[in-house]
């Protein structure tokens, strides 16, 4: 009888490790759940953070393309307001440069003008006084013959 009692206690004592080893590994695979779980979640916020980082650069992106056309279409519109203002300045300064030369023209032909008139007078003048000089001459002729046949009567 007695070498079955070290059997028993041996019996028990491995009934007992392996109760012990079955309660050990409920243990683990619970804490094996656990942190399964726990992966799941980190995973999931993972995936729903760089869901709303990806949602963020897009909403980023297409804000800063948005204003890229808008500025695109700002800048046009100051380009037409610019080239606008040019052919404006251009057409007056066209328009300023006509008249200029037909300033230039009406004060050549004044000049022109003034200048005939002045050969006109000199040569009204100069006619005038040949006229005057050729009468004096007559009248200096006429007493000459009158002095002439004056002196041959006598």
């Amino acid at each position: 009888a007695t070498p079955s009692l070290p059997t028993e206690q041996l019996q028990k004592d491995l009934d007992n490790l392996k109760h012990e080893r079955d309660e050990e590994l409920q243990k683990y695979k619970q804490e094996h759940e656990r942190l399964l779980e726990m992966r799941n979640e980190i995973e999931s916020v993972y995936h729903q953070d760089l869901s709303w980082v990806s949602d963020e650069k897009n909403k980023a992106e297409k804000e800063y393309n948005d204003g890229m056309h808008q500025l695109a279409i700002e800048q046009r519109k100051q380009q037409e307001v610019v080239t606008k203002k040019e052919d404006e300045i251009s057409r007056h300064a066209e328009t300023l440069r006509e008249r200029w030369l037909q300033e230039e023209e009406r004060i050549a032909n004044e000049v022109e003008n003034m200048h005939q008139q002045q050969r006109e007078r000199e040569k009204v003048a100069i006619e005038t006084k040949l006229q005057a000089e050729r009468k004096q001459e007559e009248e200096m002729g006429k007493r000459a013959k009158k002095a002439d046949e004056e002196e041959g009567a006598k």
